[in-house]
């Protein structure tokens, strides 16, 4: 039988206190933390990584709207395209010309 920890009942009081971590892309991305994308098929999550890649590591605004606190490095975890796939797509992003024209 599996061990569970007790169930958590918060109150009020804890969660007035709580405080909005420092964010890396404001209101829209924190600083430490782990960001997950989910959506059914064809939602756009690919386009929405990879722009959030582009504004962090080219410490530019988010979407033109969302401003980047600092630069950084980026890690890209996903499965759902090719590697040559997603590289055309960011190719774009950053106003590379396509290489079939």
């Amino acid at each position: 039988m599996i061990e569970r920890p007790p169930l958590r009942i918060d109150r009020i009081d804890r969660l007035v206190r709580a405080q909005r971590p420092e964010m890396l892309v404001s209101r829209i991305l924190a600083r430490q933390g782990v960001a997950v994308v989910a959506a059914p098929p064809y939602m756009g999550k690919t386009f929405f990584a990879l722009e959030a890649m582009r504004a962090v590591a080219f410490k530019s605004s988010f979407l033109g709207h969302f401003p980047v606190a600092r630069a950084g490095n980026v890690l890209y975890l996903g499965n759902d395209s090719p590697d040559w796939d997603i590289a055309t797509q960011f190719d774009k992003l950053i106003g590379l010309p396509d290489p079939k024209t």
